[in-house]
C-alpha cells in the first residue's frame, strides 16, 4: 500500500515539474508582446509563403510550384511545433485553421505536381486559398488582441 502512495507522490511531482518548465510551443508566452517577440517572424513568413503559393500554382511551373509548396508544409509544420497554441483563442483559432489547411492544400499540390493530376492541383489550389482566408483571419484577431 505505502508503494502505490509513493508512486502517486512521483506522478504529482513530476507533472508539477512539467508543468513549470513549460513547452517550446506557443502557448508557453503570456502575453501579445512575448508571443509576437517569440513567434512574429515565423508567422510572417508562413503568411508570404501562402501567398506565394497561390500565385506560382496558378502560374503552371512544375519546378517553381514544387518549391512553393514544399516551403508551405516546411513552414506550416514549424509554426505548429513552434508557434501554437497561441495564447489568445480567437487567434489561434485562425492561424490553426490556416496552418492545418495550408499543410493540406501543399499535400495537394505536390500531389498534383507529382503526379501531373490536374484535379489535386485545382484542390491544392482551393485549399490554399481557404488557409489564406484564414491566415487574414488570424492577423485580423491579431490586429484586436490587446
Amino acid at each position: 500500500m505505502r508503494r502505490g502512495r509513493w508512486a502517486v507522490a512521483v506522478v504529482a511531482a513530476a507533472a508539477l515539474l512539467m508543468g513549470a518548465c513549460g513547452d517550446d510551443g506557443g502557448g508557453g508566452t503570456a502575453s501579445k508582446e512575448e508571443w509576437l517577440e517569440e513567434h512574429e517572424a515565423l508567422v510572417n513568413a508562413y503568411s508570404r509563403d501562402l501567398v506565394d503559393a497561390l500565385n506560382v500554382i496558378n502560374q503552371g511551373e512544375r519546378q517553381a510550384t514544387v518549391a512553393s509548396c514544399t516551403q508551405v508544409q516546411d513552414d506550416a509544420r514549424e509554426v505548429r511545433e513552434e508557434a501554437l497554441p497561441v495564447p489568445n483563442a480567437a487567434v489561434d483559432t485562425h492561424l490553426t485553421k490556416a496552418v492545418e489547411v495550408g499543410i493540406e492544400a501543399a499535400q495537394a499540390c505536390l500531389r498534383g505536381a507529382r503526379e501531373t493530376n490536374a484535379d489535386a492541383v485545382e484542390e491544392g489550389q482551393r485549399l490554399f486559398a481557404e488557409a489564406r482566408k484564414a491566415m487574414d483571419e488570424a492577423e485580423a484577431a491579431l490586429d484586436d488582441w490587446v
